[in-house]
């Protein structure tokens, strides 16, 4: 279904615990486990997220946003430990 144009309100709070676990399980998921960028990698997707883009958007407290599109990111390194920063970059990918 086409999510564009789509309304909801954001949840505040720290996720870490759970974003640390499926960002961990993407990676273990990848057959291409190595620090690289984009252009270097040969795995099979599973390190390529989905990024919803929001309209308009705000970081504190809950909010009304919109469905302005989609992305997709690539995770460059896993992060280790919860509140790591999460390396990568925006790539473009066919069907986003």
């Amino acid at each position: 279904p086409d999510f564009v144009g789509t309304e909801m309100a954001t949840l505040p709070g720290s996720k870490t615990g759970p974003f640390l676990r499926g960002i961990t399980n993407r990676w273990s998921a990848d057959t291409d486990r190595r620090q690289v960028c984009y252009s270097q990698y040969l795995g099979n997707g599973s390190r390529i997220l989905p990024v919803v883009v929001l309209e308009p958007f705000t970081s504190n407290g809950k909010k009304a946003v919109r469905v302005a599109g989609f992305a997709a990111f690539f995770v460059q390194a896993l992060p280790v430990r919860s509140g790591d920063d999460l390396v990568g970059e925006m790539v473009l990918t066919p069907g986003l």
